[in-house]
């Protein structure tokens, strides 16, 4: 049997998109091999088992290794994160020196330790999450040392292959991924029920963290010129929350709940009329980098989607499986929403065409690809 290694810096439990990634992305590998997702000891993970927190099955095993958290000491706050990366790194090194072998599988989008890992992996795939600008010849030397480099989206496929010189057999896209089976869609009337929404009036949800760049003043400044209309915010940090609540205090149809366990989700986007994606164009994270999970879950269930016409998003749903308007912009993305009240029909056969795409983005259908490189 294949051993599969998954590394991944950060709080684990936790409300971040990427812990979340790393534990589908663990468990999607669990039929193909021995799974073992490391991650630090850090502090302020949330107390949970972290197979229950996500879903995922107890083949995964989870090792928590030391890393120095120095995240709460005032004087050094400033340079935690690059002490606790450097002691994970050096444990990590450790225990890759223990556990790994040539053959032996080792998945990451963290850099540091995925070059230790070629000292000891012959199959090292490094997943490119966030485009690299700086320390070039560091990358280059990653990239040759690595057996696959793997990039979420077309635009990063295309400069990596420009500024590294990667050969092609090497590189492969590959989006991010969503369990489909959990974000199938929930009754409508039940899934407010279930979240205690009203049922009479139309709903806009947006769920995830509420960074500028992922457009949320946009959407928020829809929901002013859509009085009628209930427009729910589901995620954020506490601090970005309170600040958040207190900008859009006077919007009355504005309602942040904050942060969610993942697995309400599914409810939270069964029960919406309109899921809405505003990321935007003016960041390049936003508009180029990401491969945005939420999306894919939006495509899963079943809603209709209204997003940002950014190349990120663009190239995953087409315009016949979505409504894709200009970024930034509060008077397009309300006048979208409110054509998916005046469509009906066009709606549905848009949301079940999200519905046939996304399947091949399935988690399970994603490790497939993947493994069947090292067969």
């Amino acid at each position: 049997m294949k051993k599969l290694f998954v590394i991944y810096h950060g709080r684990f439990p936790s409300e971040k998109a990427a812990a979340l990634f790393a534990a589908k992305e663990a468990d999607s590998f669990v039929p193909f091999g021995a799974v073992t997702l490391l991650v630090p000891r850090n502090l302020g993970r949330v107390r949970s088992n972290p197979h229950a927190y996500y879903n995922i099955s107890t083949d995964v095993r989870v090792v928590y290794l030391p890393a120095l958290d120095l995240r709460y000491v005032p004087l050094v706050r400033h340079a935690a994160f690059l002490i606790s990366y450097a002691t994970f790194t050096l444990s990590c090194l450790a225990y890759f020196a223990l556990q790994v072998r040539g053959r032996d599988i080792v998945i990451t989008n963290e850099p540091l330790p995925a070059l230790m890992a070629t000292l000891f992996s012959d199959k090292v795939v490094v997943e490119v999450h966030d485009f690299p600008t700086h320390h070039h010849n560091f990358y280059a030397r990653l990239f040759r040392r690595a057996y696959t480099v793997l990039a979420t989206n077309k635009w990063k496929k295309g400069e990596l292959q420009k500024k590294f010189d990667i050969p092609e057999h090497k590189l492969l896209l590959e989006r991010n991924a969503v369990d489909i089976e959990q974000f199938s869609s929930t009754d409508h009337a039940t899934a407010r029920a279930k979240l205690s929404l009203p049922q009479e009036v139309h709903i806009v949800v947006y769920t995830g963290h509420l960074y500028v760049w992922k457009g949320v003043d946009t959407l928020a400044e829809a929901a002013q010129r859509m009085p009628e209309v209930a427009v729910y915010f589901v995620g954020g940090t506490e601090y970005d929350l309170q600040k958040f609540k207190k900008k859009y205090a006077s919007i009355s149809n504005i309602h942040a709940v904050g942060q969610k366990p993942h697995g309400e989700m599914p409810l939270w986007q069964s029960a919406a009329d309109v899921l809405v994606l505003p990321n935007s164009a003016r960041d390049q994270q936003s508009a180029q980098y990401t491969s945005p999970m939420k999306l894919f879950e939006y495509m899963a269930s079943g809603r209709p989607i209204v997003a940002s016409n950014v190349p990120s998003i663009a190239e995953v749903l087409p315009v016949d499986a979505g409504y894709l308007v200009e970024p930034d912009s509060a008077a397009a993305l309300a006048a979208a929403i409110q054509q998916v009240f005046a469509e009906p029909a066009e709606v549905a056969a848009k949301a079940a065409r999200a519905q046939t795409l996304v399947r091949t983005h399935s988690w399970s259908e994603r490790a497939k690809r993947l493994t069947a490189r090292f067969a």
